[in-house]
């Protein structure tokens, strides 16, 4: 393979590069280029010559390329502390997408009357972000200018006796509605001990002062309440009682924010509730809203980075749609790209981001998937919890160990815990009820790709440490689980390899390669054989046979080719493996670089036959 370019603007370092035999498939080809002097642009003919086997005319063609400079205006400097992908809830111009769920909302909030919404879903799928925008975009289009929005966050105000969060509740709400107002030193501070009444009485007379001024409240986080104040009980049932009068009132309108435990806690009071509208917040879809995910990605690193399909494609696959995921992987591509000035973003960028980061999330990053959803009283939670981590962990060793997670096989993994396996079935129907885990024929996968990833990795240590390192069956457990190679270790071997045959000797490949051994004690071994490997590229395996050839015919006289286009058939070449083997390779690439006729290449088989029809007289075939 030969490259040439007529441009004054750059040097190439190694104009002809051999690859020798090439799987089928893609493969790339490394040019090292020198730039001269700066250009946008540069042509270059890229001249390809090929054989196959089994002939011996060489095929050939000429293509031309156009490589194209990225941007030389990017201030990376600016970047390198400033990443534009906050994992932190977004706000006003930086959420991006949900537009018919805000749409709803914001429809909810300006109608007469004003109606109460609660929105529910796993954490980290933009719920906050959601209300805070509707919130926003109502107050901009308010006819009259005249809609404030309160966001309290429940830990700001919760205390440990119930009675006192209440208080810290009217006291918040009743500051911002007096704030908002002109004039209101006509008002006299409510008394809030158990109940929010004075709040009720507040808006009703703040309604007849001015009957175009309306308040939104949104109560993040409403789900992490105490027991006594949903649960039946004299300060639950008042509690519960004065939202809803609060709700009926012309001027006010609440929105909660809460988890999977949002329908539980809703549920114990639902008599008092049932003028609440729900919205439900899932996972960006990609048959519904690829456009709005395609913006989550680009739009921030807008004008520095330029994301190919096929690279939002991969954030999407990994983080399966969930938006606190996919910023999180854009966020280490950002951070990469930086680091290496390469704004072009390709699906392998996000692979090697994926690889760098995956080793790095924390277990409250995902402790919502075996934490929240659990329909019953606090004291039993933590119980359901510590099943649905065995039953996780059970699973991240099936996959570990290669086998497909049906019941029996999680079943078999669960090691010293007393899962039952009719528990076993139950967790595992909640769980792909609660999108955690899906169901296919029997075998159960997760859901959430980079959990997946995460949980074969450091992330089954993690959750099966948390707990369980006591009722591990043996130390040949945790000495197992303790073997597993991890990502960023392969990442790390695989970083500096060059290309082989024209293909990148990637993570995934490694992976596979070392998955044909089931055990991780096994696969470690593996492993620490690799790292000792060195790497030789194909241009140096190719100069080593051109010195082997050269020696040979040294020492054996061989004359000289009459035409530098003659190929030698003087010679027969053979390999000591089998047909389609490494053997088979590097006789072809032999012949190849020795220029000796395809033809002279011979099985073992057929060494004495071939060897006849061109030996010289008095020579005795092998």
């Amino acid at each position: 393979m030969k490259i040439t370019s007529s441009s004054e603007h750059v040097l190439i370092e190694d104009e002809q590069i051999g690859l020798g035999a090439v799987a089928p498939g893609e493969f790339s080809i490394p040019f090292k280029v020198m730039v001269v002097e700066p250009c946008d642009t540069f042509a270059a003919d890229l001249h390809i010559i090929w054989g196959e086997l089994g002939s011996s005319k060489p095929s050939e063609d000429l293509l031309e390329v156009r490589v194209l400079a990225q941007r030389a205006d990017i201030d990376w400097r600016r970047y390198k502390y400033i990443n534009p992908y906050a994992e932190a809830p977004a706000q006003g111009g930086r959420f991006i997408g949900r537009r018919e769920q805000v749409h709803t909302l914001v429809s909810r909030i300006l109608q007469t009357p004003m109606e109460p919404t609660y929105i529910d879903g796993q954490k980290r799928v933009g719920k906050t972000s959601l209300a805070q925008t509707a919130a926003d975009e109502a107050m901009r289009n308010d006819p009259f200018r005249k809609l404030h929005k309160l966001y309290i966050l429940w830990g700001n105000i919760a205390a440990e006796d119930s009675r006192t969060t209440i208080k810290n509740l009217g006291s918040e709400v009743e500051r911002f509605i007096l704030g908002a107002l002109p004039d209101s030193g006509g008002f006299e501070p409510g008394v809030y001990d158990g109940t929010l009444a004075p709040l009720v009485k507040l808006s009703q007379n703040v309604h007849g002062l001015d009957q175009e001024r309306r308040f939104v409240i949104i109560l993040d986080e409403f789900d992490d309440i105490a027991q006594d104040l949903y649960l039946q009980g004299n300060l639950a049932e008042t509690f519960f009682a004065n939202i809803r009068a609060l709700t009926a009132t012309p001027n006010i309108c609440l929105l909660l924010v809460g988890g999977e435990n949002m329908p539980y806690v809703m549920d114990r009071q639902g008599q008092k509730l049932n003028r609440f509208s729900r919205v439900n917040l899932t996972y960006f879809s990609r048959a519904a809203e690829w456009e709005d995910f395609e913006r989550l990605v680009r739009q921030p690193s807008e004008g520095v980075l330029e994301w190919h399909l096929d690279a939002i494609s991969e954030v999407f696959n990994y983080s399966s749609g969930n938006p606190y995921f996919a910023k999180a992987v854009c966020k280490e591509v950002m951070t990469r790209a930086v680091s290496e000035r390469d704004a072009d973003i390709t699906a392998e960028e996000v692979r090697a981001a994926i690889n760098a980061r995956i080793s790095t999330f924390e277990s409250n990053q995902f402790a919502h998937l075996w934490q929240d959803g659990i329909y019953s009283p606090m004291e039993e939670r933590e119980v359901v919890a510590l099943k649905r981590r065995r039953t996780l962990a059970a699973i991240a060793r099936c996959l570990r160990a290669g086998e497909e997670p049906t019941l029996e096989s999680i079943w078999s993994q669960r090691g010293a815990t007393q899962l039952t396996k009719a528990e076993l079935g139950s967790l595992l129907g909640d769980m792909v009820a609660r999108d955690v885990l899906s169901e296919m024929g029997g075998v159960y996968d997760l859901k959430l790709p980079i959990f997946r990833l995460w949980l074969m990795g450091v992330g089954l240590s993690r959750v099966a440490n948390d707990r369980l390192g006591e009722e591990l069956a043996s130390i040949d457990q945790q000495l197992e689980d303790d073997a597993q190679v991890l990502p960023e270790e392969i990442v790390s071997l695989t970083s500096g390899w060059p290309p082989y045959r024209g293909t990148l000797v990637g993570p995934e490949r490694v992976r596979a390669w070392l998955s044909q051994r089931q055990t991780n004690r096994e696969q470690r071994l593996l492993f620490t054989l690799l790292k000792a490997v060195r790497v030789v590229s194909v241009e140096e395996n190719l100069q080593r046979l051109r010195t082997a050839g050269q020696v040979l015919r040294e020492q054996l006289g061989v004359p000289t080719r009459k035409k530098l286009t003659d190929r030698r058939e003087d010679v027969v070449v053979t390999y000591v493996d089998g047909e389609g083997k490494s053997g088979q390779r590097y006789a072809s690439d032999f012949a190849e670089e020795n220029k000796i006729a395809r033809t002279a290449i011979l099985p073992p088989l057929l060494v004495r036959e071939g060897f006849s029809r061109i030996q010289p007289k008095g020579c005795r075939a092998p």
